[in-house]
């Protein structure tokens, strides 16, 4: 009986044992045991299990990151494509240099930051009256807008694109190439059509490829343009008039004129195509009649220097016709056979009106009458 009893209590402790191992105190025991008698392999253990959660976050941080930074470039992209839209130039600018300076762009995405840096660049440009600086800036705005087109320009961009391209040739002095991305540009059906027909008209009447023809008909097509302002309507009218009296229609000329919104332009000029005309006459009267019609001459050159003259005593003058006038005056000077006082005019234009083309031009006439006045140190200074 009592080692019957003995027998019971062994299997009683056994399962009671048993029961306390597998329960959560007794696993937690067992762990601490376990980890007591083996520190080297928990360590190790422990060092792989964090290096592995960390690879994988790793792993889909890095998927997220990818995914992020490419719909991050779109992102940017497109909203400095929206600022340019809106002409917040500096803004759009630093969006896009953001973009190339921080991703590794390939060349296929470059094309467009190079057509938001290009177009940010040419409506800058817009803002400054100097000549000489609008054409430096036009020169980085041809350069990227090149190597947009040469990419392909964004999506939906290309009217604007090859506008802005031809535009900015045309500004920064790269004729050549202006009148064939002009062309082009034309041929899209592009909403800036009327801004193109001008300057191919100024490339047809000075420019590269003269074809007075083809200039009248350009700015004919440009002033069909309902979208003009009275301004650009009065430039457009004005390069009119002079591509009609360069075709010897002195007539037609003057009465493109009465159409210019700006009456102290339209006096101006009206006055200038009146002295245009009379040089224009003495000229053809010295081919026609030779020396024994200089009296006649003289009397049409004088008719023009005063017409001229007219242009400068006006209160309110337009700094281009008061430019054009003062070269004039010149002109009828050297033609009148008054080489000094034609040096002395040619000097001053030079002088008042620095870079502009009639300066640049009156230099090189000056240095023409220097030298029939036998003064040569004086006009290779000119030169």
């Amino acid at each position: 009986m009592a080692k019957q009893q003995a027998t019971n209590r062994a299997e009683t402790e056994d399962i009671t044992k048993t029961r306390w191992r597998w329960s959560p105190h007794g696993l937690l025991s067992a762990v601490v045991e376990w980890i007591c008698c083996h520190r080297l392999m928990t360590v190790l253990l422990i060092v792989a299990l964090v290096a592995g959660v960390s690879v994988s976050w790793l792993m889909l941080d890095g998927v997220w990151l990818g995914r992020a930074l490419l719909a991050g470039r779109g992102a940017t992209l497109d909203e400095a494509l929206r600022l340019l839209d809106e002409r917040s130039l500096g803004k759009a600018r630093d969006l896009v240099k953001n973009l190339a300076e921080n991703h590794q762009l390939s060349d296929g995405e470059l094309t467009g930051p190079a057509f938001v840096l290009g177009a940010v660049a040419a409506y800058e440009a817009d803002f400054h009256k100097d000549s000489q600086f609008r054409a430096r800036l036009y020169v980085p705005a041809a350069k990227y807008l090149g190597v947009s087109r040469g990419a392909g320009f964004p999506a939906g961009r290309e009217a604007e694109g090859m506008f802005l391209l031809g535009r900015s040739l045309y500004y920064s002095r790269q004729q050549a190439e202006s009148l064939l991305v002009l062309q082009e540009a034309l041929s899209l059906n592009s909403p800036y059509a009327a801004e193109i027909h001008e300057l191919l008209a100024r490339l047809h009447y000075q420019g590269v490829s003269p074809d007075l023809g083809l200039a009248l008909q350009h700015i004919r097509q440009c002033l069909e343009s309902r979208h003009l302002s009275a301004e650009e309507r009065d430039e457009c009218l004005l390069l009119q008039s002079h591509i009609l009296l360069e075709m010897g229609d002195g007539a037609a000329s003057s009465n493109v004129l009465a159409g210019m919104s700006s009456a102290e332009q339209v006096r101006a000029e009206s006055f200038i195509v009146q002295g245009c005309v009379s040089l224009r006459e003495g000229d053809a009267t010295v081919q026609q009649q030779g020396a024994s019609s200089r009296k006649v001459s003289d009397g049409c050159y004088s008719d023009a220097l005063n017409s001229f003259r007219q242009v400068q005593v006006s209160r309110s003058v337009p700094e281009r016709s008061a430019r054009r006038s003062a070269y004039l005056m010149g002109v009828a000077y050297r033609k009148l056979g008054d080489l000094r006082a034609a040096q002395e005019q040619f000097g001053r234009v030079v002088e008042k009106y620095g870079p502009s083309g009639e300066a640049v031009i009156a230099a090189l006439e000056k240095a023409e009458v220097l030298s029939r006045l036998q003064q040569h140190e004086e006009a290779v200074k000119a030169y």
